[in-house]
């Protein structure tokens, strides 16, 4: 799908099914039980019931999970729609004003590609923050084309170390604050493919500072049509050096004009530049990039179509074929 197209725990259990977050508790001065009441505060119980609220102008029928979530999940989840019990299912009529949804989880989940994909009412997920990860590996999908989400503090503590796809995870939504996502373990991610694809109102990308995106091979579109972003510097110090595709991955950022902090990139494993930079109208200067090792690119096609540049005496330093100038 493209980007846009153990058992549950009853009440009397859940203390006995929670996470620490210690943030690496030491004991060398042998405080043991001021660890351990450190500890004691940061467990999290995981449910096997979240809430969910929508919100609708009128009543009718609206998309409340995506369909490959329903297909996947149908027979671990049951559905409870304002107090009314149903079966799970993509499209359901909700009233005017606030529904509240519940999700009553069976088993332990696997599978949450998608699973709010499209949908435009979905308003808060607060209760995410109780919901058991631990065996998931993609967020594929998973709020894109969300209208209405735009607090996603639910997520900050996430354990994703074990995630490895975040393609389009939040593609289309009109998120403005990551804030939440600054702490993400990125140490198993290889795909963040369109992961901020069409985030329109997203300006301020400083909570991906120190992200470790060291495993990541493919970054391609990640920030496409981000028409608000115009400062790239919390990118600067991100080690790239196992990345083979970078396609696309500042398309149409028409208020990006520097470039500078992306100078020390080690981009010498890419293969794929293709429209990179593409419809970036403020860029006017490349010289920073020039000291890039493009020796592996094969495909640069469009990389700065659509910038104020002069021509190809910009990248005059660069070892790209003759035939490879379609760069612009």
């Amino acid at each position: 799908m493209g980007c846009f197209s153990s058992n549950g725990l009853s009440t009397n259990e859940t203390n006995k099914n929670y996470i620490i977050k210690s943030n690496n508790l030491s004991n060398k001065n042998g405080d043991i039980e001021k660890d351990n009441k450190e500890v004691e505060s940061n467990k999290v119980a995981y449910k096997n019931e979240i809430h969910l609220t929508y919100v609708t102008e009128s009543k009718g029928i609206c998309h409340i999970f995506g369909e490959d979530f329903v297909k996947n999940n149908e027979n671990n989840i049951e559905l409870v729609i304002n107090g009314i019990p149903n079966k799970l299912v993509a499209d359901h009529e909700l009233i005017e004003g606030e529904n509240k949804i519940i999700l009553k989880i069976k088993q332990k989940l696997t599978y949450i590609s998608y699973m709010f994909h499209n949908c435009k009412n979905l308003k808060d997920i607060n209760d995410l923050e109780y919901l058991d990860i631990s065996e998931i590996k993609s967020f594929e999908g998973m709020f894109s084309c969300c209208d209405l989400l735009t607090n996603i503090v639910a997520l900050r503590n996430w354990d994703i170390s074990k995630v490895n796809n975040f393609k389009c995870m939040f593609g289309g939504s009109f998120l403005s604050d990551i804030t939440p996502l600054k702490n993400w373990n990125f140490s198993n991610a290889y795909n963040l493919y369109g992961m901020f694809l069409g985030c329109n109102f997203l300006s301020d990308i400083s909570p991906l500072e120190n992200w470790n995106v060291s495993n990541v091979t493919i970054f391609d579109f990640m920030f496409k049509y981000c028409s608000s972003l115009s400062d790239i510097t919390p990118l600067k110090n991100w080690n790239i050096s196992n990345a083979i595709s970078l396609e696309g991955m500042f398309h149409e950022c028409s208020k990006l004009s520097d470039v500078t902090p992306l100078k020390d990139w080690n981009v010498s494993k890419v293969t794929n530049f293709g429209q990179m930079f593409r419809g970036c109208s403020s860029i006017s200067d490349i010289v920073p990039l020039s000291k890039w090792n493009l020796l592996n690119g094969k495909n640069f096609n469009s990389m700065f179509l659509g910038c104020k540049l002069s021509g190809r005496e910009k990248t005059e330093e660069w070892n790209i074929p003759d035939e490879a100038y379609t760069i612009f």
